[in-house]
């Protein structure tokens, strides 16, 4: 009789065990429903950091930009006036280098500049480089203030 038990328990045992070949499809659906939520929660957040890397080095690049003209303008400050060719190069050395205004470089008005000259880095972008100088009356004579804006189209 024992014997008998055991093998029947054996073989009910077999019976219920069942056999795994590989996925099913319903596990398949379920992992590639759980992939697809999870790169969409992740994408707008990939998508805004790559935008937001863009527009940090366009506005690097448009400081960039400012910093260089106030430093070439700084050379017009201090220079000598009765020097007939100027601190730029050549017999037009009072004209900044890509000014299109034709005006000379601290001439009270506003002045529009080549961005190429000013501004190669933004070359994709459509930009656009002004300066506006003002003059201040003081005690030790004319000072000039200048205001410089850059511009861009901000769709590129």
């Amino acid at each position: 009789m024992p014997g008998l038990l055991r093998k029947t328990l054996h073989c009910g045992a077999a019976r219920f065990k069942k056999k795994r070949g590989g996925t099913t499809l319903m596990e398949i659906v379920i992992a590639v429903l759980v992939l697809g939520m999870t790169a969409a929660a992740v994408m707008p957040v990939f998508l805004t950091s790559a935008m937001s890397t863009k527009r940090v080095d366009r506005r690097q690049a448009a400081v960039d930009c400012i910093r260089r003209l106030t430093e070439e303008l700084k050379g017009y400050v201090a220079a000598d006036h009765i020097n007939v060719t100027g601190p730029g190069g050549g017999t037009n050395g009072w004209y900044l280098p890509g000014d299109t205004s034709g005006k000379w470089a601290l001439q009270e008005g506003a002045h529009s500049l080549d961005p190429r000259v000013w501004c190669p880095s933004l070359a994709d972008c459509a930009v656009a480089v002004s300066y506006t100088v003002t003059v201040r009356y003081t005690m030790s004579g004319p000072q000039p203030d200048v205001s410089v804006t850059v511009d861009w189209d901000g769709s590129k």
